[in-house]
């Protein structure tokens, strides 16, 4: 789609998408592509290698994995566990909005529908079924971004916005591009369809109510971006619209109304939280100002990415503006227009305008890259055209000598440099205003000096300033720099560079260009030379740019996504729910306070979903917490005689690694008086030699008493060691590595217990105490560095409620206890 061409004025040269299209344009497109697409999916594959259950993100998955398990057993949402949860978290009408939208907002069905889809044709498991659709929609997004800046820049800027985009996407907040879920397969669609719409708005109007569905339909927010489409249409149109455009609008106006209406309208499969929202949540929407700070910040994380500020930033866009004005094309203004109007309406939505806008800035920050880039090319650009008129007129090299010493620079040997560099300036400056009479960038080149100038006037923050502002004229000396480096080849290859034809900069980037094989025909020549430039340059400035935040490199992100929510589980223990000796009636499902307190529940309880929980009753325990005269909390304490399981997180799994002997510093102690002090450890050797390992006293004030007992464990070694510990109580021992090395705590059990319960790893009700440090890592750092203390007891997990229950199973973050019944507990 390219505009009508002006014939006169120094832009005439220059068309709409800059630089057009070739051959090697293609390439490099094609290579950014790739290079983007294979970085989508190194991001999503990597981190799930070597995870111990869970996928990356857990909470996040379970709850995407959990609506696609409702389309196969729970639809209506009308099981015993999903009703039992609604009576709990509904008060007076309105819902408890956090656990409502857990387990009940069902605002991404096709997400959900083709998990369940890919799960029945390939037979795997839920979990691969959502890692195959996480992958396809890394290749939606893939598609999506490089289409539409295709569209909308060409193939040139496309492809450097994709190279950019992949690496800088890790500075990014982690729902961006290269974290695939629903909402950002969404907005790979809705960038898809841009780009077929920019192109050929007359073939693809027919197909906006199809389109607007499955926005809407893959994440509840593509709501917003089929609004953003819909009102786009007609501009795309103008000129050109007939009644069946008009047509294509009303029909695409009623589906975005009944999109909005169907939350309103089905009351169960909930297909949207609005219904259920509480009316303080909707007060807050003009109250939520400090929400802006973060808005700010998100921006200018984006800004930072490629050095800019505001001003900066504004000023881009409103050179890029006036040319493709000038040119008749604005195809990215009107999206970027619908795009910040979209942003600026998420800060009325309530306490979740943070994550609304950090959707949409997405697509914000694939549009403000290509108009960076684009202005970036454009200016080199017009840079290219000052050159070529006076590439047959001066010397540059003895006009740049002259210009240096007329202006009092002494050719001493370490001013070289600086005069070179000012001569050239000058030289340009003079020659680009008494040839062409065009001197915009001149007057750019005299403001951006100017604002360098005045930044020094600021005070303390005067470096810092002008190192931001810098970055504009850097670009500019880079330039003229290259253009002295391309001189230097030729000197070195002996050309004859004093025949004028042959001493013009561009030709000679032209000769270089087909030297290496770039181009051979004369009508590509100055783009393939521009284009090594470009490439030249922003190679420099991409891999500065990975090393100055190399503590966000994409290695790190990977790292940081592979450990964060590693959390073990046993699997057969949701089956146990089910056993006919004791089948569930009731579940309880207990959070405790620890490095999982604020995901943990949610977790445990999605998880036994998995595996046909759902069709048992499901009691959460936070609702103990709410008011004694709260439904919720009524309606738990009602139900609590009808509880046949508790389900609550094991404490020795409160980091996502065992206990270690070096970092955890295990001590444990008799908190009752036992018959049989003999207990034996779990013991894990993870490294390749053996380690010593000894018991001993533990007190404050004397750190170093004689080992109660030594042992070798071997290298590579898992198994159970006898210990004693005297059968006083109250005093602590602690386990503690002699040398180098680390052990794991895995397991401890009293050694009179072992002829029964023997799947069991930890003293439950056996009158032991331990107490451990722990922690979790994120981004490499220690999170949540403290002591925790278990009595391996039912009752300190739930000390809101009165319920006794004998643990059957321990493996894992979860720990599962049985109710007995009443007559059971009478022979007892």
């Amino acid at each position: 789609m390219v505009p009508n061409q002006v014939k006169n004025g120094m832009l005439a040269s220059i068309t709409w998408p800059l630089l057009g299209s070739g051959k090697y344009q293609t390439v490099l497109f094609v290579f950014g592509f790739l290079f983007f697409a294979t970085f989508i999916q190194i991001t999503t594959l990597f981190p799930e290698q070597g995870r111990q259950y869970f996928p990356v993100k857990p909470l996040v998955s379970l709850i995407y994995l959990h609506r696609s398990i409702q389309f196969e057993e729970c639809f209506f949402q009308d099981c015993p566990a999903l009703q039992d949860i609604l009576k709990q978290i509904v008060q007076n009408g309105k819902a408890d909005q956090n656990e409502f939208g857990y387990y009940f907002s069902l605002h991404t069905p096709l997400h959900a529908w083709l998990v369940r889809e890919v799960k029945k044709l390939t037979d795997r498991s839920w979990f691969d079924a959502y890692l195959i659709v996480k992958v396809l929609g890394g290749l939606v997004i893939a598609v999506g971004a490089a289409w539409w800046l295709y569209a909308l820049f060409g193939p040139v800027v496309a492809g450097l916005v994709l190279l950019f985009l992949g690496p800088a996407d890790c500075r990014l907040p982690e729902h961006a591009l290269t974290q695939v879920q629903p909402g950002n397969i969404s907005i790979g669609l809705a960038m898809l369809f841009w780009g077929l719409l920019a192109r050929h708005p007359a073939v693809m109007g027919k197909w906006l109510p199809l389109m607007f569905i499955l926005l809407s339909a893959m994440h509840q927010l593509g709501t917003g971006l089929a609004g953003v489409t819909l009102a786009t249409y007609p501009l795309l149109r103008w000129r050109a619209m007939n009644r069946q455009d008009g047509w294509v609008v009303l029909t695409g106006v009623i589906t975005i109304i009944l999109l909005l209406a169907i939350p309103y309208l089905v009351e169960f499969p909930v297909l949207g939280i609005y219904r259920f929202l509480n009316d303080a949540n909707l007060s807050h929407t003009l109250i939520y100002i400090k929400n802006l700070e973060f808005i700010g910040q998100r921006i200018t994380l984006w800004m930072e990415l490629y050095h800019l500020n505001a001003a900066s930033t504004l000023g881009i866009i409103l050179f890029l503006l006036a040319f493709s004005l000038y040119k008749r094309w604005f195809v990215w203004v009107v999206f970027l227009t619908f795009l910040v109007g979209l942003c600026m309406l998420t800060i009325f939505t309530g306490s979740h305008s943070i994550e609304v806008f950090g959707r949409y800035w997405i697509v914000m920050s694939v549009l403000l890259s290509g108009i960076f880039f684009a202005s970036l090319i454009l200016a080199l650009i017009l840079l290219r055209n000052g050159l070529m008129l006076i590439r047959n007129r001066f010397p540059i090299w003895s006009l740049t000598q002259s210009a240096s010493h007329s202006h009092g620079f002494a050719p001493e040997p370490e001013r070289k440099l600086s005069m070179g560099t000012l001569g050239m300036i000058v030289l340009m400056l003079a020659v680009q205003i008494y040839l062409s009479r065009w001197f915009v960038w001149v007057i750019f080149l005299m403001f951006f000096v100017g604002l360098c100038v005045l930044s020094l006037l600021v005070g303390s923050y005067s470096i810092t300033i002008l190192g931001r502002y810098w970055i504009v004229m850097s670009m500019l000396l880079s330039g003229i720099l290259l253009a002295v480096l391309i001189l230097a080849v030729f000197l070195h290859r002996n050309r004859p560079l004093l025949d004028r034809d042959r001493f013009a900069v561009w030709r000679s980037a032209q000769s270089v260009a087909r030297w290496h094989g770039f181009a051979t025909g004369t009508g590509n020549g100055w783009s393939a030379g521009l284009l090594g430039v470009i490439v030249l340059m922003l190679a420099g400035h991409f891999y500065l740019l990975l090393a100055h935040y190399s503590r966000w490199d994409p290695v790190m992100r990977i790292q940081d996504l592979a450990q964060r929510g590693n959390y073990s589980f046993d699997q057969t223990q949701p089956a146990r729910l089910h056993q006919a000796d004791r089948p569930c009636n009731k579940v309880l499902y207990v959070n405790i306070h620890g490095p999982q307190a604020n995901e943990g529940q949610q977790i445990v309880v999605m998880a036994y979903f998995m595996e046909k929980a759902m069709q048992c009753g499901a009691l959460l325990y936070t609702t103990a917490l709410y008011p004694p005269d709260s439904p919720g909390r009524q309606f738990l304490e009602k139900s609590l005689p009808e509880v046949t399981h508790i389900v609550f997180q094991n404490v020795t799994h409160a980091s996502y690694k065992p206990i270690s002997l070096r970092e955890g510093q295990p001590r444990l102690r008799l908190w009752k008086a036992v018959p049989d002090p003999s207990w034996r450890l779990l013991l894990k050797n993870p490294g390749v030699r053996e380690v010593m390992v000894a018991l001993r006293p533990w007190e404050e004030t004397d750190r170093f008493r004689e080992p109660l007992a030594q042992f070798t464990v071997p290298s590579s070694w898992e198994g159970w060691v006898d210990i004693r510990l005297p059968p006083t109580v109250g005093i602590w021992y602690e386990l503690v590595v002699v040398d180098a090395g680390d052990i794991w705590l895995r397991g401890l059990r009293s050694g009179a217990a072992e002829t029964t319960e023997k799947e069991l790893l930890w003293p439950w009700d056996q009158g032991i105490e331990l107490n451990f440090r722990n922690y979790r890592l994120e981004t490499g750092k220690r999170i949540n560095d403290t002591r925790w203390n278990t009595h391996f007891t039912v009752a300190e997990a739930i000390p809101e409620i009165r319920l006794s229950g004998r643990v059957v199973a321990d493996r894992g973050m979860t720990a599962l206890a049985v109710i007995e019944p009443p007559s059971r507990q009478e022979d007892k």
